[in-house]
């Protein structure tokens, strides 16, 4: 919480962290086992933000938007992919996860609309999320796509299926391996 409240602050966005919604849950489970996720580098958060900046290519913001969800969002991936969008805010997006780690408890989750680049960023970002399910599916923001899954930067069309762990791992690989920030 405290990480959310510090990124708030540096954005200039007030959250609502008194409410509960916002606070999280204050009961600790009983089987709950904290495995806490390596944070991204600041350097590395900086690149997918350049790369999202000066690309168009979908295939590309879709492996953007999964690093910026899941740093703004402190959201892991398996649940960033059992979400769907609530509503649309003036400075920022709130999510709606059907199933929390213990699997049962949904929760509300919130990206705010700036990126270190700013605001155009975000809605590049947005843009090419799963905006809409059926309610007989289940719930899912990022798109596979095809013919190759491996390689984000020569594919053509999307399928409609979730984007798969492996997937959002080899399109992370596949932009820190596009070319590196440069000094201008």
């Amino acid at each position: 919480m405290a990480g959310l409240w510090r990124f708030s602050i540096s954005l200039g966005l007030s959250f609502p962290f008194q409410e509960s919604g916002v606070n999280g849950w204050t009961v600790k489970l009983r089987d709950h086992i904290i495995q806490p996720k390596i944070p991204f580098e600041a350097a590395i958060l900086a690149h997918f933000d350049y790369v999202a900046r000066n690309t168009d290519n979908p295939f590309v913001l879709i492996g953007c938007a999964s690093v910026w969800f899941a740093f703004s969002g402190m959201c892991r991936d398996a649940h960033i992919q059992r979400s769907y969008l609530v509503k649309e805010c003036r400075a920022a997006w709130i999510f709606h996860c059907v199933q929390g780690k213990d699997k049962s408890k949904p929760y509300d989750w919130v990206i705010p609309r700036r990126t270190i680049s700013g605001d155009l960023v975000s809605t590049k970002l947005m843009a090419v999320i799963r905006r809409g399910s059926s309610s007989t599916e289940a719930p899912w923001l990022l798109s596979q796509w095809g013919p190759c899954t491996t390689d984000p930067t020569t594919n053509k069309y999307w399928r409609d299926a979730p984007l798969s762990p492996v997937q959002m791992k080899q399109i992370r690989i596949a932009i820190l391996a596009l070319p590196l920030l440069s000094s201008s």
